[in-house]
């Protein structure tokens, strides 16, 4: 249920984040994951909708925009696979978007936030 849940918004924001118009990007998510959400599938569209890019676009030059990039980061002699869900560079500065299912800020998410900072600016 909640995984299916947050896969559904997660496929939604990443249709309609530059590669889909927001129709389309329903239709995607109802076939993809529509039997297994059933009524819940409107609930994420629903809040799914109310994230709004284009705020993050406003008075900017068109940014470069990356999906689902991997990053393989050495900490404590191990490698880390880490997924940045979201990347939109601009000529002075970079946005980082990460597709959550929780209302909650968990700590956990502003540690995950922060080591893709770190990533993002080392590589630019």
């Amino acid at each position: 249920g909640a995984i299916n849940f947050g896969l559904a918004m997660h496929g939604y924001f990443e249709s309609i984040n530059g590669l889909q118009e927001g129709e389309k990007a329903k239709i995607y998510v109802q076939n993809k994951y529509g039997m297994a959400l059933g009524d819940s599938l409107l609930s994420a569209l629903d809040l799914a909708r109310s994230f709004d890019a284009t705020k993050l676009l406003s008075g900017s030059k068109a940014p470069q925009i990356y999906k689902e990039i991997s990053v393989c980061k050495e900490e404590d002699g191990e490698l880390k696979l880490y997924r940045i869900d979201l990347l939109l560079v601009f000529e002075d500065r970079a946005v980082i978007v990460d597709f959550k299912s929780s209302f909650e800020a968990k700590e956990g998410y502003k540690k995950q936030l922060n080591t893709y900072r770190n990533i993002v600016e080392e590589v630019l």
